[in-house]
């Protein structure tokens, strides 16, 4: 008669099976000291572990998982698995019966323990089959207490996210599951594989289909028969999310059980007898220890229990890639590389569906798990995402297959989007902050990120070569590069991966502040044979030769059948060629869109353009077809800007821009030319006063110095790239498109932009959208829109300036007897409302008023760009240096004067290129203009407030002072006056001292504007009498120590400052580094930071008599006298005493009195403590 514990359950014992069965142990404890002949702290018999593997094998366990339980069992676990490669795996973790041990080890514990798991990784990645064991266990708390159980279960999760360890995880809960819960779960989403099994699972329904909701799975062992409710358990996990352990040497199902008794009577027994461990003998197994050898009775058990059918656990044949189908993309891939992934796949039981290159489409897509390819430029790419079918490259099956464990995909994609998909970072002793930036920018682009130095690292951020990283990577002549993080800011900053040239430690062009050009870069790749969307010439077809060297590929025109557009406008001879050259091809002409795979056209309208572009067909324009004839390889046409039809009208937005470029060369420059007038925009090869945007490779130029002098806007080519793609104006205040990286020239990422798909399907040929019938020629539109806000503005302005007669500008108007018709309208170049000057007639001034309130939106747009700093997009200060040349003009007897540091008519271009025309300056034979004033000053001005609210008068009075040579500057880095009312405490007066500035007062702008001339700066200088007898020190004295510190006061410091100082962090930290130290934001978290003792070494240079009450050994915080700070000053403390320093807390007065002096003192009353801000309060 049946038990109450199998009340209701199965009967009958399954029956003996008809084969061998195959199994695998999930979890056995080879380093406990059961195994090692050690029972309650005594030794009864030698070792015995590998006699325990032979049993196993000899019944069919051929997989066995060491579980590692802490630090010390891991080398132990790792000579069992080399010896038996065949048959073990392990896991590397921190049991929680261990949590105080690696609370005690601390940060050094955890590192170790990650070492480990790296070197395992990169040396022997196939003897690692999971992280762990990991977890809580409340049945045990006189190990551990509830409170460390978490704590370390945290600190391993954080290590596995942060080291981006593609492994299982292996995890233990008892008695737990609530907490068990609450700590993994908010991991689930960050973990790279997201997958784990709860081993010798004890648990209730509810909480199994809790753990199988979460993608997890379950093994159960001789615990989960003991009790009813286990039983249900077991007999409710699905059997795909169920594995089977014994959990030796525990576990065991007693052979007296009811489950025994019940379910393993069939169980195939070899010749192997029990003795008690006192009477041990070598080859025998031992009672009452459990061993992989019972596997099969824990699977009878589970079985037999649920009324199953006998199963094998295990699949030898399966293979890494087994289920899952493959289709190779052939782009790119040689002969030999293509067949060593098929044979690679293939021989781990992938099953490869074979590409046809000369359609050029993969037949049932569906069907497909991986796509491997090296680019996404292949037509299924963007069905294939909509499908959520993984795109990844080569390298993917290399790395899966060398570490037995399919890698995440998102690191291999050939997305180009993710610009840092083959990067891999490890970061030396840089701020625990830095480090979280750093890992959380590159997972997000697509990279990857290791704590620990190997050889798969392709980056290793670090601040010096001293880093201990930095000399093992030297010693070990690892293939990577070491790079200052400025490197990876600035590929954050532009979105693209930028050379690392400048970078790269030991010397790092960007710290060289001698180096003032900028190396020209090569043409890239991404523009060949894209740089105009018209070519000139007739196409060339690929030569016999390149073909058959040309690796396999998808062929351009097998197959298919094209059709040339009315637009395209060629002539029966060159339409004859290239029809002729798409048939040897393999391809066809058609005259019927509905018939065409491909349609050709110049501009995005017409009704064959809407439907092929709705029907999903190539859509490209002459020059991708071009490309096609003379690669004989498919592109997708919206991969290169210029390969796609062109909007006819450009981009809205751009009527009336006059964009010139600087620093580009060959094709890069024919190209961005293009570009220019595809949006819509007049490129002018000559850089004039009246340009609107200067697009640029980098700011040290000629052409940069005038536009910022002329208040030209300055972009790089990303926004010129980014409108066309969007067919949008996009605004300039976007730092992405007015970052320039120091030391790097942009025009080695030219033509990485793609044609914005969903724009252009919104704006083009959405399905709600009817086709555009094209205009009969292509011509122009006579004018701008009526509803144009620049054609507008201009209006209102050519009107006004037709009264105002004495104007300059206007004169030159007259002189060239251009008409409004057909000349390009002039934006407006201040941001004072003067834009709405109305004509001079009542009736110009309806129409007018009318005009700008059909505007109305555009306005609201125009207003807001107005408070962008640097004024409006369309420019700088037009009409208040008309009204200063004007002025000028009379005082010299009529003769013209210039309002700017170069011809308002032309800058005499440094940078140009070779190909590039020069158009010749239009000059009055009977005026001679002289020329601007070279900067004689560069000064900074803080806290005077003539200007406030009067941008006009502003625009006027420093064009002005530009003219006799005192340049007004916000840089505070390059000062030569620094001018205020008095000493102030101010950022940019405290930072711009490290420059050794000439100090005036207000009297100085006061006499230069009423007199017309820079009078000598001693005549005028600031009153600083109250400042020195209140701090102590002469500014005269101060002004002498910058010019010899050189902006090195704070050289080699690093200054800690917390978050909540007044003024913000931001203030401080320019502060400190133009004193040429390092500011680091402290949040109380663990960093990396090396804190050693500074030397003050006489020989350096003259700064270091500036620094002579420094002690050396203090490390200084700068926070606010707040109680909510005391937190952040104990972990400072703690931080400053590891490194062997002392920690001092101290006022924003420490820092900005130092500055202002330029020496390195202290006074007490700086410092901050938990006494003085207790003292403090009311």
């Amino acid at each position: 008669m049946a038990s109450a514990l199998l009340d209701g359950l199965p009967t009958e014992a399954p029956a003996a099976p008809r084969k061998k069965l195959q199994y695998a142990d999930v979890a056995v404890t080879a380093t406990a000291k059961d195994f090692a002949g050690i029972y309650r702290g005594k030794q009864y018999h030698e070792p015995d572990f590998d006699a325990v593997l032979e049993r196993a094998a000899a019944v069919g366990v051929n997989r066995v998982l060491l579980t590692g339980m802490y630090l010390s069992d891991v080398n132990i676990n790792l000579e069992v698995a080399r010896r038996r490669k065949e048959q073990c795996r392990i896991t590397i973790g921190v049991h929680p019966y261990h949590a105080v041990e690696a609370d005690e080890g601390g940060d050094q514990y955890y590192h170790d323990l990650a070492q480990l798991v790296n070197n395992t990784l990169e040396e022997e990645p196939e003897l690692l089959g999971a992280y762990g064991e990991l977890g809580l266990d409340y049945d045990h708390l006189a190990a551990a207490s509830k409170e460390a159980q978490i704590r370390v279960f945290k600190q391993q999760l954080d290590m596995i996210v942060s080291n981006d360890w593609n492994l299982p995880l292996f995890l233990h809960c008892r008695a737990a599951f609530d907490d068990f819960i609450a700590t993994l779960v908010p991991y689930l989403h960050q973990l790279p594989l997201k997958s784990g099994l709860v081993h010798s699972f004890v648990g209730t329904i509810a909480q199994m289909q809790v753990l199988i909701d979460l993608g997890l799975e379950v093994s159960v062992n001789g615990f989960s028969f003991r009790d009813r409710e286990s039983l249900d358990m077991v007999r409710a996990v699905p059997l795909e999310k169920l594995q089977i352990e014994t959990d030796a040497p525990w576990g065991d199902i007693q052979v007296t059980s009811e489950v025994a008794k019940a379910y393993m009577k069939n169980v195939t027994k070899l010749p192997y007898v029990a003795k008690k461990k006192d009477k041990f003998v070598m080859g025998e197994m031992v009672k009452e220890r459990n061993e992989s050898y019972s596997n099969a009775d824990v699977n009878n058990a589970s079985f037999a229990s649920a009324d199953m059918e006998d199963t094998t656990m295990l699949d030898e044949s399966k293979g890494l890639f087994g289920e899952l189908s493959f289709t190779i993309i052939p782009n790119g891939l040689s002969e030999d590389r293509l067949d060593q992934l098929q044979n690679d796949i293939a021989a781990a039981n992938g099953t490869i569906l074979p590409f046809d290159a000369s359609k050029g489409r993969i037949e049932r897509l569906e069907e497909i798990s991986y796509i491997i390819s090296t680019t996404s430029d292949f037509p299924d790419y963007y069905r294939a995402l909509d499908l959520m079918i993984h795109v990844v490259k080569p390298t993917w099956v290399d790395q899966s297959l060398k570490g037995n464990k399919m890698k995440n995909p998102r690191s291999y994609s050939p997305d180009p989007a993710l610009f840092m998909s083959d990067v891999i970072i490890c970061c030396g002793n840089l701020p625990s902050g830095d480090k979280e930036a750093i890992q959380g920018g590159v997972l997000a682009m697509g990279g990857q990120f290791t704590e620990q130095l190997s050889k798969t690292v392709t980056h290793l951020i670090s601040l010096d070569l001293d880093d201990n990283k930095c000399q093992v990577a030297i010693s070990k002549r690892l293939n990577l590069a070491i790079v200052l993080p400025h490197w990876f800011d600035d590929c954050l900053k532009v979105g693209r991966r930028i050379s690392e040239r400048p970078y790269t430690l030991p010397d790092p062009d960007i710290l060289n502040v001698e180096l003032s050009t900028v190396p020209t870069a090569r043409t890239s790749q991404q523009i060949r044979d894209a740089t105009t969307p018209d070519p000139a010439n007739e196409p060339v077809p690929q030569t016999l030769s390149a073909r058959s060297e040309a690796p396999r590929a998808i062929q351009a025109f097998s197959g298919k059948k094209v059709k040339l557009g009315e637009d395209l406008n060629l002539n029966s001879r060159l339409r004859g060629i290239i029809s002729g050259m798409i048939k040897n091809g393999g391809g066809d002409i058609t005259t019927k869109v509905q018939q065409a795979d491909i349609y050709v056209c110049s501009y995005r309208e017409g009704e064959d353009y809407v439907r092929a572009s709705q029907d999903g067909k190539d859509v490209g324009n002459l020059s991708w077809l071009y490309y096609l004839i003379t690669h004989n390889v498919w592109t997708n046409p919206m991969r290169r800007l210029m390969h796609y039809p062109r909007p006819r009208e450009g981009v809205p937005g751009f009527e009336g821009f006059k964009i010139s470029i600087s620093s580009y060369t060959g094709e890069a420059r024919v190209y961005l030319e293009n570009l220019v007038r595809a949006c819509g925009a007049e490129f002018t090869k000559t850089f004039k006063q009246d340009n609107t945007h200067l697009v640029a490779a980098h700011k040290n130029s000629e052409k940069c110095e005038a536009a910022l002098e002329w208040s030209v806007n300055i972009v790089n080519h990303l926004w010129l790239e980014d409108c066309y793609a969007k067919c949008k104006l996009m605004p300039i205040s976007d730092n992405r498109y007015t970052y320039f990286p120091s030391r790097t020239n942009l025009g080695e990422v030219l033509g990485q932009t793609e044609i914005d798909r969903d724009a252009t399907e919104k704006l083009f040929f959405s399905t709600s959208r009817k086709p555009i019938k094209p205009a009969k020629a292509p011509a122009a539109p006579p004018g701008p829109p009526a509803d144009s806000l620049a054609h507008n503005l201009s209006m209102s302005r050519t009107a006004s300036d037709s009264v105002a007669r004495s104007s300059p500008a206007a004169e030159r108007v007259r002189r060239t007897k251009t008409t409004e018709a057909d000349a390009t309208p002039l934006p407006v170049r201040h941001a004072d409302g003067k834009e709405n000057n109305t004509p001079g007639s009542r009736g110009a001034k309806d129409r007018a008023l009318s005009k700008l309130h059909n505007a109305a939106d555009d306005i609201a747009a125009f207003e807001k760009e107005m408070k962008r700093k640097g004024g409006v997009i369309h420019g700088g200060k037009r009409r208040a240096e008309d009204e200063v040349e004007d002025r000028a003009k009379k005082a010299k007897g009529g003769r013209d004067s210039v309002s700017s540091k170069r011809s308002a008519d032309e800058l005499d271009q440094g940078d140009r290129s070779d190909e590039e025309e020069i158009e010749a300056p239009t000059r009055n034979k009977k005026a001679k203009k002289d020329k601007l004033e070279p900067i004689k000053y560069r000064m900074l001005i803080s806290k005077d407030e003539r200007w406030a609210g009067n941008m006009e008068k502003e625009s006027k009075d420093k064009a002005r002072l530009r003219e006799l040579g005192l340049f007004i500057t916000e840089d505070f880095k390059k000062v030569d006056i620094l001018c205020a009312p008095q000493a102030v405490r101010t950022k940019k007066f405290v930072a711009a001292m490290a420059c050794g500035p000439a100090l005036v007062g207000s009297s100085y702008l006061d006499f230069a504007l009423r007199n017309n001339k820079l009078p000598p700066p001693e005549k005028h200088a600031m009153d600083v009498r109250d400042f020195e007898k209140e701090h102590g020190f002469k500014m005269a004295e101060a002004v002498e120590r910058a010019l010899q510190n050189r902006h090195r006061l704070f050289r080699d410091w690093t200054i800690f400052c917390t978050d909540k100082v007044p003024g913000g962090y931001e203030t401080y930290k320019d502060i400190i580094e133009a004193n040429g130290g390092k500011c680091s934001l402290w949040k109380g978290r663990t960093t990396n930071i090396t804190a050693t003792r500074r030397i003050i070494n006489a020989s350096a240079g003259e700064e270091s008599q500036n620094q002579k009450e420094d002690e050396g050994d203090v490390l200084y915080l700068i926070s606010d006298a707040n109680s909510n700070e005391f937190t952040n000053w104990t972990k400072f403390r703690d931080l400053a005493k590891k490194h062997n320093m002392v920690p001092r807390i101290v006022k924003t007065e420490w820092l900005l009195i130092n500055a202002m002096a330029q020496y390195v003192h202290w006074k007490p009353e700086w410092e901050l403590t938990e006494e003085v801000v207790k003292a403090a309060k009311p």
